[in-house]
């Protein structure tokens, strides 16, 4: 007989029935079904490890395969390139319905009719009293000593004749008085939490007392602009809006219907521009009381430079600001507590404030910190009632240059 060699698999016991990678589904019960022709064993023991070991490798194999499918999931290995996983999106809160921001603030916005020789020009103006419109000066040009009419109308449709109390060549603005009207003001708000890529409104009536609006984002806040007589004005909200003649003076509005600016525009490019509400109140408020603003200047000139604050390069003698110290050289880094980065800000700083008003200025000169008192001269001295030449692009601060004290 041949001999048997122990190691041939041919007499090995046959291995565990688990004992293998992968178990078909319909073998994990097999130990435990009886087969009609088969009596049951009488080994409990075995009976419970068979039914402990089938047990263990599911849940063996339940975990690893959840584990595999959170491992593949992470990493995008069930993405399909046309159908990509979800990602959050954030929209912006100034999602505002342009209708119903117009229907808060329309009765406080009324429609101005200028008639010049029999030509009727259209602006809109806003409620800053029960009997006081204000507008600007592109709505009414050409209506001093003319014999012009000005007309407003609001939502009946009625025009009433208006007059004018006075006007402010520093910001283009005008108040009108309309003795057979009576409404309630509009309010007006402080626009420092307004912020570029903010939603905003510009609205204004027609003269069928319908309102005008358009909508769009704020693209930056204390710029220059210039107004359509060609003024430069600091301080100005611009937008990316572009808005007919007939909203001139009218309001531009966030998204929560409140007034921020009364719209100006511009005239290259034709982008809506605002003056902020808080200097539109201050001059109103003035024009209704004198007929005429001041504005705060320090004499000087100054040019934006890569240097945080505007530098100066002219300093009028006896002005206000030869009087504090101010030295071509400097650089204003503040009024009061109010940082001026650029010329924009120092000006607007400055024209929100009245002549005589004291205030601090801080300059950097060389590498010192120097802080200054001065008290501000009158940007445009109400004798004269009339604006400084314009300034060249270079020396924006010229405007500033205002009457010596005394």
């Amino acid at each position: 007989m041949p001999e048997i060699d122990p190691d041939d698999e041919g007499i090995r016991p046959p291995p565990h029935p688990l004992d293998r990678p992968w178990i078909h589904p319909s073998e994990l019960f097999a130990g435990t079904r009886s087969a009609g022709s088969r009596a049951a064993t009488s080994d409990g023991g075995a009976r419970r490890t068979w039914r402990r070991d089938t047990m263990l490798t599911i849940a063996a194999g339940t975990i690893g395969a959840v584990a595999t499918v959170a491992v593949l999931g992470g990493a995008g290995a069930f993405d399909h390139p046309n159908n990509p996983r979800p990602v959050g999106v954030h929209l912006p809160s100034g999602m505002a319905d342009a209708a119903r921001v117009a229907a808060q603030v329309i009765p406080g916005i009324a429609a101005v009719i200028t008639t010049v020789d029999g030509n009727e020009r259209r602006g809109s103006g806003i409620a800053v009293g029960p009997h006081e419109i204000l507008t600007t000066t592109s709505v009414v040009d050409g209506t001093v000593g003319s014999g012009a009419l000005v007309e407003v109308c609001l939502a009946n449709g009625h025009r009433h004749a208006a007059r004018e109390v006075g006007r402010d060549p520093m910001t283009g603005l005008v108040l009108l008085n309309v003795p057979g009207l009576s409404i309630t003001p509009a309010r007006l708000v402080n626009a420092e939490s307004l912020r570029a890529g903010d939603w905003i409104a510009a609205i204004g009536r027609t003269a069928t007392s319908g309102p005008w609006v358009t909508s769009g984002v704020v693209t930056a806040i204390g710029e220059w602009s210039t107004d359509s007589g060609g003024t430069s004005h600091a301080g100005m909200i611009t937008t990316n809006t572009e808005f007919a003649d007939i909203a001139r003076g009218g309001a531009l509005v966030d998204e929560h219907g409140r007034i921020v600016g009364i719209l100006a525009g511009t005239t290259a490019p034709a982008r809506g521009a605002a003056m902020p509400s808080d200097m539109a109140s201050n001059v109103a408020t003035q024009l209704a009381r004198k007929g005429w603003a001041s504005h705060g200047a320090l004499g000087v000139r100054a040019t934006d430079t890569r240097a945080a604050g505007p530098s100066v390069t002219d300093v009028t003698a006896g002005a206000s600001g030869d009087a504090a110290g101010i030295k071509v050289g400097d650089r204003v880094i503040a009024i009061d507590a109010v940082s001026t980065p650029d010329t924009a800000t120092l000006v607007y700083e400055l024209h929100r404030r009245t002549a005589g008003q004291r205030v601090r200025v801080t300059v950097v000169r060389g590498t010192r910190t120097v802080r200054l008192i001065a008290v501000l001269d009158n940007a445009i001295p109400p004798a004269t009632g009339s604006t400084p030449p314009p300034s060249t692009p270079a020396e924006p601060l010229a405007a500033l240059t205002g009457s010596a004290r005394g």
